[in-house]
């Protein structure tokens, strides 16, 4: 039921995958750019693999930007659908799929193989965002979910973290390039 949701989602289809494209746009220039920030010491920015770390929708701007561009390293999806124009292809790289309480299990027929998935128990959408600990009154509104805010989002950090730590290119690798 979720690949027919995302298919048939053509506002948000093309929302995404403009995002997708202008994350392409941004990189492409942005070896034109480094040269004019002081102490920058990182040339070749714009040819480095990179990895994409969004919520809900910039979930799936990182998936789609990730299926159609190999500077993508690892994506790390945090309650996003699956939206774009790649539905069905997804990315050959690092995947980690973070899911609410209501959503787990809605993407697992689009993730790529071997990605991970995790889904915190009474975790809801606004749970993952910064939100959460600022507004505890949302918990009242039943907007997030009844886990502890400050803790969901240090766990969320330490996820997010350790994952793309795993993920990252060795200096051999690095050297290569």
């Amino acid at each position: 039921m979720g690949r027919h949701y995302f298919e048939s989602a053509l506002n948000a289809n093309r929302i995404v995958a403009e995002r997708a494209a202008d994350i392409a746009h941004v990189l492409g220039r942005l070896n034109d750019v480094a040269p004019l920030v002081p102490g920058l010491q990182n040339p070749g920015l714009g040819e480095q693999s990179i990895f994409l770390v969004g919520l809900s929708l910039g979930g799936a701007v990182a998936t789609e930007f990730a299926a159609m561009d190999q500077r993508a390293g690892a994506v790390v999806n945090m309650d996003g659908g699956i939206f774009g124009t790649r539905i069905g292809h997804p990315p050959h790289i690092p995947y980690l799929m973070l899911y609410s309480s209501l959503t787990e299990g809605l993407n697992d027929v689009l993730l790529p193989g071997g990605a991970e998935r995790q889904a915190p128990p009474h975790a809801a959408h606004l749970n993952y965002h910064d939100i959460s600990i600022l507004m505890p009154e949302l918990r009242f509104f039943g907007a997030v979910g009844r886990t502890d805010a400050r803790r969901f989002i240090e766990e969320r950090n330490r996820t997010v973290l350790d994952f793309l730590n795993r993920n990252r290119p060795s200096q051999a690798e690095l050297s290569k390039n």
